[in-house]
């Protein structure tokens, strides 16, 4: 099931679209946003996360957001003491919104220049 924007949706071409979305991403329950793929040297910990809102574009039946992740990964293995080592770590995702729907789905933007 893809979550639901409806107040980010409601919020387009407002000036409260940015602080509504990065709320409702917060918001969201570990494991929906595609971190796993973005973690380079652990495991992935999106219970606390920061969102940083890069653009937005109106693109007729979508609203595509480009948002960075601050989160950090779990490193197994490292630590001589009995907490793991965490790294703190950064993608970029874009957030696509269905505009009928408020249907959200997410993809992993390479990080690498084309």
């Amino acid at each position: 099931m893809m979550p639901r924007f409806n107040a980010a949706l409601q919020d387009w071409n407002s000036s409260a679209f940015n602080e509504t979305l990065k709320s409702e991403l917060e918001a969201l329950p570990p494991g929906i946003l595609p971190l796993l793929q973005a973690a380079s040297r652990g495991v992935p910990d999106d219970r606390e996360i920061r969102i940083m809102l890069l653009d937005a574009v109106d693109d007729q039946d979508c609203i595509q957001v480009k948002v960075g992740i601050f989160f950090n990964e779990i490193l197994a293995g490292c630590s001589c003491g009995d907490q793991p080592m965490s790294l703190q770590s950064y993608c970029e995702l874009q957030v696509d919104i269905d505009k009928r729907t408020a249907e959200a789905r997410f993809s992993l933007l390479d990080d690498e220049p084309s």
